[in-house]
């Protein structure tokens, strides 16, 4: 299980001092988009179950989810942030604005 929160900064990168957790960092890599490196990826590993929570201290309709991962390969996992239109969208550098995840991982089948 992995799991832990970071704080969006708008269009800038999100600041390490931001990130809750341990065993990952993050990196905004376009509008709305930030993706999520595990520090140590076990070969052939799985989502069982991801959940990804948009926290604002002004709600605006906002919410995020897991749209792609590459565990297996690289060990990333893709957030993406949309509004209320379901547009891909950044959130707003805020004390109260905050992204969490939580991944569950099992062991899946080897490749051949």
């Amino acid at each position: 299980m992995v799991y832990g929160s970071f704080a969006p900064n708008g269009s800038s990168a999100v600041a390490s001092t931001s990130l809750k957790g341990k065993g990952f960092s993050v990196a905004r890599t376009g509008v709305g988009v930030f993706v999520i490196t595990l520090s140590k990826t076990p070969p052939w590993y799985e989502i069982v179950y991801c959940d990804v929570k948009v926290h604002m201290g002004t709600p605006t309709g906002a919410t995020a989810c897991m749209t792609t991962h590459t565990l297996s390969t690289t060990g990333t996992v893709t957030i993406t942030a949309t509004d209320i239109a379901a547009a891909a969208a950044d959130i707003a550098a805020a004390a109260t604005n905050r992204i969490d995840f939580c991944l569950a991982l099992r062991k899946g089948v080897r490749p051949s």
